[in-house]
């Protein structure tokens, strides 16, 4: 594919729409009920803000510069001051090793989003020059290390969440101080039960039942299959949305990169409870 470069105009654009996003979050959210979805990239947050979004009725200001009314607003930040005043928090987790997986291909191989947004392909692949960027099991040791020690500047990265380690230890610490008004869900279980879970977190931001047959059209709306055309598991890498399912590291993990993730953030895949302990790293490699 052949990438498209955007004006400095449309660059700028981009960091203001950025920078009022934080603003809005950090210091007006007492003003007008705001809802964050926050995530670690490529955990599933643009889909979730379109299931609240689409359910209550409200904008998801998704590309454009957002308006000051009840809105749902999505990054991938970590807790910060003023987010205390906002109307609900909805931290979305995913298992770092497939987070990890995807992001390796959304960082390094061409699909039809990034390709409109070249910045983070072109960046990645200057600073990890593979010799074949196909061979995803090969470079994931290399690519993970980087990911997990590399902090780009301001100019290449307004808003930079940190690793995945970093990013969710910060969210643990303060999902155990402000319980009430974060919600936490996994982007698994929402996987496997999109009505179930959304219904979940509706009843907890409304304050009683959703109502069942519109949530199960929601969910249907943004399924995978309604969104793609394919089945779950059925790849594209051309696609922003490669897979639609979970546990696809297994595919991908080599021993060594299994060390390198437990190394860095095996603390908190235990604390998600995505495992119980360390041993699927000696289970992976005597596998």
């Amino acid at each position: 594919m052949e990438s498209v470069r955007r004006t400095p105009a449309q660059i700028l654009s981009s960091k203001l729409q950025q920078a009022w996003r934080l603003v809005a979050l950090r210091h007006l959210s007492g003003l007008v009920r705001l809802h964050l979805v926050t995530e670690y990239p490529r955990s599933g947050g643009t889909w979730l803000s379109q299931l609240l979004s689409t359910y209550l009725c409200i904008p998801f200001p998704r590309n454009e510069m957002p308006a000051l009314k009840e809105s749902v607003f999505h990054g991938h930040y970590r807790p910060a001051r003023g987010f205390n005043r906002l109307r609900q928090i909805y931290w979305l987790v995913r298992d770092g090793r497939d987070v990890l997986v995807s992001l390796y291909h959304h960082y390094l191989i061409w699909n039809e989003k990034n390709i409109k947004h070249p910045a983070d392909v072109l960046y990645h692949r200057k600073k990890l020059e593979f010799e074949r960027y196909e061979d995803v099991r090969t470079n994931l040791p290399d690519f993970m290390e980087f990911i997990f020690t590399h902090t780009p500047s301001r100019l290449v990265k307004f808003t930079h969440p940190g690793d995945w380690a970093t990013f969710n230890r910060a969210w643990l610490e303060q999902a155990a101080i402000n319980e009430e008004r974060i919600v936490r869900l996994r982007y698994e279980d929402l996987l496997g039960d999109t009505p179930g879970e959304l219904a979940r977190i509706l009843a907890q931001t409304l304050g009683g039942p959703p109502d069942a047959a519109r949530v199960a059209e929601v969910a249907e709306r943004y399924s995978f299959k309604t969104q793609t055309g394919r089945t779950p598991g059925q790849e594209s890498t051309e696609s922003f949305m490669r897979k639609g399912v979970a546990g696809d590291w297994k595919n991908h993990f080599s021993p060594e990169a299994a060390r390198v993730f437990d190394r860095h953030a095996g603390d908190v895949l235990i604390q998600l409870g995505y495992e119980s302990d360390h041993s699927w790293v000696a289970n992976l490699t005597n596998a």
